[in-house]
């Protein structure tokens, strides 16, 4: 293997001599202080709240630069300082002293270029335009980043927003939930946008010799497929990518169906739990099934004015009736929000979201931006709460209080470094800590009762394992793999991209994938809430209940998914 600073193919970090890994920075940053302006605008944030954000990425980005960030390959001509510190302070112009004050300062510099682009200091608003408007900007930083003349190539046409692409869906074919960006956190994860390199006049010479292009192979920067073993930071941070975009969303072969005749979305006064009856399966022609227990489509749902449905976030079914939370098929990289009914008429809620859910009851929704802002609205959008940092979110029972990962005071939103358990109270909006914990805790999955929630951890093992903890925090209890390593025919795999209790609080379901093995496991609790038994259930992904004790899966049949309906295993 090769030294790890050389940004070889042996090194699996992004590498910061690839223009693509310094373009994804850039774009952070831009989005970051985009949002945080808006949320401002908003009174969400105060200005100085917005302003120390800001410093804090820009300081965070600027040790990365340095080689002071362990997940990032550098290249050790230029990733120093003296080099690259240097460089920007002749291109720039910048009056710091010191290596990381002045990159700080120089970022802070592309900050302010995007706020002045954007009029994001006197005038901030949601614009989805915004993020392609500052691309040239983007552009021009990158290049200074990677020791190019700071000339700027010419905005084109239609820029590349700046957050994560849902999958392009060919029309006649399935296409498989890939793992990847949550409740957080919703379509099927896809490979970044390539940033295309940026060809420019060389400047001067820096002090130490200049790698301007990126290794021969492609660094791999994406996050490896799950597999049997320890490790649970790299699992965690898979399954927060995988909560970034939404792993949840799936996809079968289906013939589009006709539009149906304009209706307005009637929000009803709930009465009755979520799950009751069919299950959502989102096409591949845009469209969503709902599939009743005996197998049969009972419904296709169109969205109107020739939308296509790209990305299912969730769904609730009360008398008879579905509501579903989902974005928009799109080429642009922003996953929006919609709330559409059964006629697939509805209303864009925002844009650029991870993850949405219902409350159960479905008078409330709750999501967070990918700018990590906690918002709750009711059924009319009107605001109720609000929180920042947040990841993975789940609701509680009584409706009214959100369970959602935080980033600690003090920490990069960006890249956290560490995660808290909090509980986001809607009376008095209100932010506790339930339990405070390390990167790795993910996945928070409120019991229906109420009695605890499961998570996804790691870290106290070194074993992927699920844990319960009381809603009003406590001490954690390890749940699975108890004394077990992957060898043993006991051990139970943690989920692969979606996870769902049933409407007794019975069973957990949910999928585990691992190369070519794709299967459903569920996890039964008695009554005390005490591990009862974990079984493999089918072979297949993406579990959805239709009933108390039937629920609708994918398995893969000739290279195509189609849609199973499986009952429960009796004891």
């Amino acid at each position: 293997m090769t030294d790890s600073n050389s940004g070889s193919t042996a090194d699996k970090r992004p590498y910061l001599g690839d223009p693509q890994t310094i373009g994804k920075l850039l774009q952070s940053i831009a989005r970051e202080t985009i949002q945080c302006r808006i949320a401002s605008g908003q009174n969400i944030l105060s200005p100085e709240d917005a302003a120390s954000i800001e410093e804090k990425e820009a300081t965070n980005a600027a040790r990365a630069l340095l080689g002071r960030d362990r997940k990032y390959a550098v290249d050790s001509t230029w990733n120093v300082p003296g080099v690259i510190d240097n460089f920007l302070k002749n291109e720039l112009n910048l009056q710091q002293k010191g290596s990381e004050p002045l990159l700080v300062e120089g970022l802070l510099k592309f900050i302010r270029e995007v706020h002045e682009r954007l009029d994001l200091l006197q005038n901030p608003k949601q614009d989805p335009s915004a993020e392609g408007r500052v691309q040239d900007i983007i552009e021009k930083y990158k290049n200074l980043l990677l020791g190019l003349s700071a000339a700027t190539p010419e905005v084109p046409s239609a820029p590349a927003p700046l957050a994560v692409a849902p999958a392009v869906i060919p029309s006649t074919q399935v296409v498989e939930p890939a793992p990847i960006p949550p409740t957080v956190a919703a379509a099927p994860p896809s490979p970044a946008p390539k940033i295309e390199p940026i060809v420019a006049t060389a400047p001067p010479a820096p002090k130490a010799p200049r790698k301007t292009e990126a290794p021969a192979k492609a660094v791999v920067t994406e996050f490896p497929e799950p597999k049997k073993s320890g490790g649970g930071l790299k699992w965690a941070a898979l399954f927060l990518l995988l909560a970034v975009i939404g792993a949840t969303t799936f996809f079968i072969v289906k013939k589009p169906a006709p539009i149906p005749e304009p209706a307005p979305i009637v929000v009803e006064k709930p009465v009755a739990p979520k799950i009751i009856g069919a299950a959502p399966v989102l096409n591949s022609s845009g469209t969503i099934d709902l599939i009743e227990a005996s197998g049969k489509t009972i419904k296709t749902i169109t969205m109107q004015e020739d939308r296509k449905v790209g990305h299912l976030y969730d769904f609730v079914r009360i008398n008879g009736k579905s509501s579903f939370l989902i974005a928009t098929e799109s080429p642009e990289e922003a996953l929006d929000l919609w709330w559409i009914d059964e006629s697939g008429a509805g209303r864009q809620i925002y844009r650029g979201v991870n993850d949405a859910k219902f409350s159960s009851d479905a008078s409330k929704i709750a999501y967070t931006t990918s700018g990590h802002i906690l918002i709750v609205e009711d059924a009319d959008g009107t605001q109720i709460a609000t929180a920042r940092g947040a990841f993975d979110l789940t609701w509680v029972p009584e409706n009214n209080a959100v369970i959602f990962l935080k980033v600690r005071d003090g920490y990069a939103v960006t890249h956290p470094d560490a995660m808290e358990l909090c509980k986001l109270r809607l009376a008095d909006q209100t932010v506790e800590i339930v339990v405070s914990g390390l990167y790795d805790n993910v996945m928070p999955i409120m019991q229906p009762s109420g009695k605890f929630i499961l998570l996804v951890a790691g870290h106290e093992t070194g074993l992927p394992s699920f844990w319960k903890i009381a809603q009003d925090g406590g001490q954690p209890v390890q749940v699975t793999n108890v004394r077990l390593d992957e060898s043993d025919d006991a051990w139970v795999p943690t989920p692969f991209s979606t996870a769902q209790w049933s409407a007794d609080g019975r069973w957990l379901l949910y999928d585990f994938k691992d190369g070519a093995v794709e299967q459903i496991w569920g996890i039964e609790f008695d009554d005390a809430g005490d591990l009862k038994r974990s079984t493999r259930i089918a072979d297949g992904l993406v579990p959805r209940w239709i009933e108390s004790d039937k629920f609708v899966y994918l398995k893969q049949v000739n290279g195509s998914f189609e849609a199973n309906v499986q009952t429960l295993p009796a004891l």
